[in-house]
């Protein structure tokens, strides 16, 4: 089982939270560095993933601690993931695995103009997925593949795979 791990920016939140984590006996982690999701003002998920500088040093805060196998995601939403890439390699990652979400908003609710989903009127961007994705997947997972530096670990491409055939 591989725990896909998010956590603040602190290399004391990070060291707690992957000595927790393979105390449960998980047999790897990836790195969310790619997540849409809100808290990126806490320098979480995309933040990271925007950021060679800052994926680059997350990655050595965990390479400090962890004793299984690392896989850092890579966010979607860049011009390139080849530098985030490159500074997770050379922090020491194991692996890298893309793509992950791409931010976007579903929809807008026409009475209210939130856009979905919302909950009490209040929205939060969303992570859009699937086989609509796939053909930007497949262009940054070659991306990654060509490059000398990022070629050096085992790549996941995830991205877009909805079926046993798209994973081919």
């Amino acid at each position: 089982m591989i725990v896909l791990l998010m956590a603040d920016n602190s290399r004391e939140k990070w060291h707690e939270l992957i000595a927790q984590v393979e105390d449960t006996g998980v047999h790897g982690f990836e790195l969310n560095f790619g997540c849409p999701h809100g808290i990126t003002e806490r320098g979480m998920g995309a933040a990271a993933g925007q950021d060679p500088e800052i994926a680059k040093m997350v990655v050595e805060w965990v390479m400090e601690k962890a004793t299984i196998p690392v896989i850092t995601k890579l966010r979607a939403t860049v011009h390139s993931v080849v530098p985030t890439g490159r500074a997770s390699v050379e922090g020491g990652t194991n692996a890298l695995s893309l793509i992950n979400t791409i931010q976007s908003i579903t929809g807008v609710d026409l009475d209210t103009f939130v856009p979905n989903p919302y909950v009490a009127g209040k929205s939060v961007f969303g992570g859009y997925c699937g086989p609509a994705v796939k053909p930007i997947a497949l262009k940054m997972l070659t991306a990654i593949a060509q490059d000398p530096i990022t070629s050096r670990v085992p790549i996941s491409g995830i991205g877009g795979v909805s079926t046993r055939k798209a994973a081919v």
